[in-house]
Order: C-alpha cells, then structure tokens, then sequence
C-alpha cells in the first residue's frame, strides 16, 4: 500500500476518535494532522 494511502486511512481512523470537524476540509485538515502524529510516532519507534 502507498505510504500516503496507509497515511491518509491512518489519518481518517485517528481524525474520526476526536471531536469530527463537520466540514470536509477540516475533516481533510484533521486527517492530515493525524497521519502527521502517525508517522512522528512510528518513526519514534524505529
């Protein structure tokens, strides 16, 4: 799977634990964000 797909599914599974922007950009925004903490963990852990 590209890393940006794994990424982004990463990203819509943690955006979807917290408070939902209703909006589709901020939904976007926020999946964002969490495949950015996603991948800063992951590296934390190599």
């Amino acid at each position: 799977m590209p890393e940006n797909k794994r990424d982004k599914l990463l990203g819509r599974y943690f955006a979807g634990r917290k408070e939902p922007n209703p909006t589709s950009a901020g939904i976007e925004a926020d999946a964002v964000a969490a495949g950015d903490r996603s991948r800063k963990l992951m590296a934390s852990f190599r």
